[in-house]
């Protein structure tokens, strides 16, 4: 890709659908082909032998002139069984194979259509075989993946692992850590954009250090002022006292009815060399606030009563409800992926994130433990990167260009929403652009 080439616009608008066509292997009755297709499911669940594979290549030929391929916004989903290897009866080294292959299909095809603003994502459905199949326990990522809200995430997969269960979206409090920040700021802003009318108002509580009281306070108003039905407040916390900082905020759940989506935002960099960095001042200040702080949180939050909210407590839910649904996103990088020279206290807390979310979604799994890792994203912080850094690495990416912290919202918002409650425990969704480097 052109260092100095113009990146095609991504379509980010709310509420716009797409002209979609679904193509099932197996299903003898095939949809003509439409060039103004611009979302394309490619269903290969039922795929299991390698002559099978053809199917994905000519299905997939026929459509590489329609819009699904060619134009900004362009959508490509492959979806795939994970169920093959699940339980001993189910081996298939063959269709696992077959299975793996469209893994590096998609891929590709993410690369070869990421210079025209198209996205290529694949869905691994790996609902237990005594489960339904249908296309029920994919629907909501699936959607997500073909919605304009998903226009930063390209040659990813999101593993479907359960059916999904309904539940109240609104209720409870949002926490935000790190509000006053671009990705904290730009998702308190999307959940007020999305309120829907005549449901339950949000509930919003912002969190951020006591230095920039006053910019968490002009975001607070703003908000109230856009979005009068939402009711906002916020907390001014010093995190690298993460004790102290952990208990007030379990005492404000407490108050609160529970938090119902803890969205750890909070972060801090203090970029150097190894060899230039000092214990004091650059490695441990990371270690507090993007990790140590998180985790007194949650500790705090799971084991006080009344912390997490509890759908049976909503005088909506039924009996049959699970007692249990808070979720927990946590804001890790591809700096955690894959390491960045000058980071390695950065990269080693981003890192950290992901096993973590995994283990805890394995030691509660009541709640939801889910990782957003951000590639390049336009902020201040980065618009103070000298041009020429700056441009490179806003293109060391298949859709040539920084991601935008409303795109990082975006994947927030739905992570931590009863939609994702299928996924794999402790998802990692990479908004990245598909970024050149990873493990």
């Amino acid at each position: 890709m052109f260092i100095f080439k113009p990146p095609p616009s991504l379509p980010r608008s709310l509420g716009q659908s797409a002209n979609r066509m679904t193509e099932t292997f197996g299903c003898s009755n095939a949809p003509s082909v439409n060039e103004k297709t611009s979302a394309l499911v490619l269903d290969g669940r039922a795929a299991k032998k390698t002559s099978h594979l053809t199917w994905l290549f000519e299905t997939a030929r026929k459509y590489s002139g329609s819009d699904a391929f060619r134009k900004p916004g362009g959508r490509v989903v492959v979806v795939r069984s994970g169920q093959i290897l699940s339980s001993p009866e189910t081996q298939n080294p063959e269709a696992a194979a077959v299975s793996e292959a469209m893994v590096g299909f998609a891929k590709s095809l993410a690369k070869e259509n990421g210079s025209r603003g198209a996205t290529v994502n694949l869905l691994c459905d790996a609902t237990p075989p005594t489960k339904s199949t249908s296309s029920a326990n994919i629907e909501a990522p699936l959607e997500w993946l073909l919605s304009n809200q998903s226009a930063y995430v390209t040659g990813q997969e999101l593993v479907v692992q359960n059916s999904p269960q309904p539940r109240n979206h609104n209720a409870g409090t949002i926490l935000i850590t790190g509000a006053a920040g671009a990705i904290g700021e730009s998702t308190a802003e999307y959940f007020c954009a999305t309120q829907d009318e005549g449901t339950t108002p949000r509930k919003l509580l912002l969190l951020d250090h006591p230095s920039i009281e006053s910019k968490l306070s002009r975001l607070a108003e703003s908000l109230a002022l856009k979005t009068p039905s939402t009711v906002i407040d916020t907390i001014s916390l010093d995190l690298s006292d993460a004790e102290n900082a952990a208990k007030l905020l379990a005492g404000e759940a407490s108050q609160r009815k529970g938090f119902s989506r803890i969205i750890h935002a909070a972060g801090i960099t203090r970029d150097k060399t190894l060899r230039n960095m000092d214990l004091e001042t650059s490695w441990l200040p990371v270690m507090k606030i993007n990790l140590e702080a998180t985790m007194a949180i949650d500790r705090a939050l799971v084991s006080t009563p009344g912390a997490l909210f509890s759908p049976r407590n909503d005088g909506v839910s039924s009996s049959n409800t699970p007692m249990g649904y808070s979720s927990f996103i946590y804001i890790s990088s591809v700096s955690g992926i894959c390491g960045n020279a000058g980071q390695s206290n950065y990269a080693a807390t981003k890192a950290a994130l992901l096993a973590y979310a995994k283990s805890m979604a394995y030691e509660f799994p009541d709640h939801g433990f889910r990782v957003v890792s951000p590639g390049f994203i336009q902020t201040d912080m980065t618009a103070k990167m000298p041009v020429l850094v700056r441009t490179i690495a806003s293109k060391l990416n298949v859709l040539g260009q920084a991601g935008q912290p409303e795109d990082i919202a975006a994947a927030i918002a739905f992570l931590s929403s009863p939609e994702a409650a299928c996924l794999a425990p402790g998802s990692n969704l990479r908004v990245c652009g598909l970024f050149m480097g990873g493990r």
